[in-house]
């Protein structure tokens, strides 16, 4: 059975939502939140994570909150 992480990543491909390479500064971010995660500092996991879904609402024109643009 997939895992949440693999279903968000499939749609996320599946709707071109996915660069077709990486940025750095992406892959920068989500390893400082998993660190962050694994090291239980939830403000640091936090930043990195707001910084990870501004990054993505910019890039796809929609709010970071999820709610429809308008």
């Amino acid at each position: 059975m997939p895992t949440l992480h693999q279903e968000v990543l499939r749609g996320r491909a599946q709707h071109r939502l996915m660069p077709p390479r990486p940025k750095r500064e992406a892959c920068r971010l989500h390893l400082v939140m998993a660190e962050a995660v694994a090291g239980r500092e939830a403000e640091i996991a936090r930043a990195a994570m707001t910084a990870i879904c501004v990054e993505v609402a910019d890039e796809t024109g929609r709010p970071a909150d999820g709610a429809a643009p308008g």
